[in-house]
């Protein structure tokens, strides 16, 4: 009977204690904190996270590109009445200032203004062609897309629906150095016109020397004319070079010639400086 006794007083002790312990008001704050926490995870999951972030990169300055074919930008942070300064283009590097709101400040030379950050991306995976080597290129292809785009179809090759050209591709690699040509309203600019095209123009050199960054043409003599790009050239004049259409239409190759070969077509090279 005693032990019983004993028992019962036992438990009311335990439970006075627990009580004593963790009183209401400790409940009603540990379930308001659940509640706090809850709220500020819906919050950062509501956030519309920018598709660039922060303005720079240690001290780097942070380069973005335009990702659609022409984007305005403003004067303000804003569409308004009459702020529009002009348009950037497909895959132009902007250097980012700083954002505000659903915009961004960048600026390319002595332009600066604002544009809409969805239209933007600081990856240039995203924007520029990466091409396979003995992979064949049609209209439809994201990588022709791409390229195209950077020329501003100036070529008509996506209005035709063509495979990709031969001068498109030397073409871009130009575009891509920042080099401009001053070419004269003659056109098509095919293989085998190139040098007829630009002889005589500023910044261009014509030889018969291959040089790392010239663009070799080959043209109706060697029956077969087109234009590659010159990725390097070795001591004993070993080339490499990239091209499209030089076997069949829309097919991009990388391939290296010995002197002995690459000379048998009669090219010239156009240097640009």
């Amino acid at each position: 009977m005693l032990s019983v006794w004993l028992a019962v007083l036992k438990d009311l002790w335990d439970f006075a204690f627990k009580s004593y312990q963790t009183p209401p008001q400790l409940h009603k704050e540990e379930k308001n904190l659940k509640q706090t926490s809850n709220t500020i995870k819906i919050k950062e999951e509501g956030v519309k996270t920018p598709l660039l972030t922060g303005s720079k990169v240690g001290h780097q300055v942070r380069v973005v590109f335009v990702q659609v074919e022409s984007v305005p930008y403003y004067a303000v942070p804003e569409i308004s009445f009459d702020t529009k300064l002009g348009n950037f283009t497909y895959g132009q590097k902007l250097v980012f200032l700083k954002f505000h709101g659903d915009f961004s400040e960048v600026s390319i030379a002595n332009k600066c203004g604002w544009v809409e950050t969805k239209y933007l991306s600081d990856s240039s995976q995203i924007i520029f062609p990466v091409l396979r080597p003995a992979y064949v290129y049609n209209a439809s292809h994201e990588q022709t897309i791409k390229l195209r785009s950077c020329l501003q179809d100036a070529m008509l090759g996506n209005e035709l629906q063509l495979p990709l050209q031969s001068p498109e591709w030397t073409l871009y690699q130009l575009w891509a150095r920042g080099t401009t040509l001053s070419w004269p309203p003659e056109r098509p600019r095919g293989a085998g016109q190139w040098q007829k095209l630009l002889r005589g123009k500023p910044g261009v050199l014509i030889g018969i020397e291959p040089k790392t960054g010239s663009i070799m043409e080959v043209g109706e003599g060697a029956g077969f004319p087109f234009l590659a790009y010159v990725e390097s050239v070795s001591p004993d004049q070993t080339i490499t070079i990239s091209s499209v259409g030089r076997e069949q239409a829309g097919e991009f190759l990388v391939d290296k010639f010995i002197k002995e070969e690459w000379k048998e077509w009669r090219p010239v090279f156009i240097s640009f400086i």
